[in-house]
């Protein structure tokens, strides 16, 4: 999906905001988010997630998630999962773009490169993925957006 200027549009997206700043590894505190993908055919696409972090209270060079994709509609195939580790430092610097607040980073990276996807609704389950805490704190909002490869072109995007 194209528009104008050379903008590459998103099938899908939503944003999920962490009222508590906080993401957990436990599976009754899950953060669930509904997925309508609208095409008629399967289409290969990439899962980007702009994350917006408060850099004074996440205190981890990087944000270790589970994301868990399961079709909904009487669909048998077992879940997809994919573990993700999202680098927030490099070298000691805090990686993003500074907010006017002066304490929340927006950083941008394409967590799941190679998806396929048909027509239908799905469930994406969001975890903390760090056996050793049951939570993270420092997760201030989640912007998830959905790309087809073809749109993006060939470049390899992180």
């Amino acid at each position: 999906m194209l528009a104008g200027c050379g903008e590459v549009v998103p099938v899908w997206k939503q944003e999920v905001s962490f009222p508590e700043y906080t993401l957990y590894h436990n599976k009754a505190k899950k953060l669930e988010i509904s997925l309508d993908f609208p095409e008629e055919t399967s289409r290969k696409c990439r899962m980007e997630f702009e994350i917006t972090y408060d850099i004074s209270g996440i205190g981890r060079p990087e944000l270790p998630l589970s994301i868990i994709l399961q079709k909904e509609s009487g669909d048998i195939s077992p879940p997809k999962e994919f573990n993700v580790v999202v680098p927030l430092q490099a070298e000691g610097e805090w990686l993003g773009i500074p907010q006017d607040n002066e304490v929340d980073y927006v950083i941008t990276y394409i967590v799941i490169p190679d998806l396929e996807l048909e027509k239908g609704e799905y469930s994406m389950n969001l975890y903390a993925n760090d056996n050793n805490n049951d939570q993270i704190y420092g997760v201030v909002k989640i912007l998830a957006r959905l790309y087809e490869n073809e749109a993006l072109g060939d470049e390899k995007l992180k």
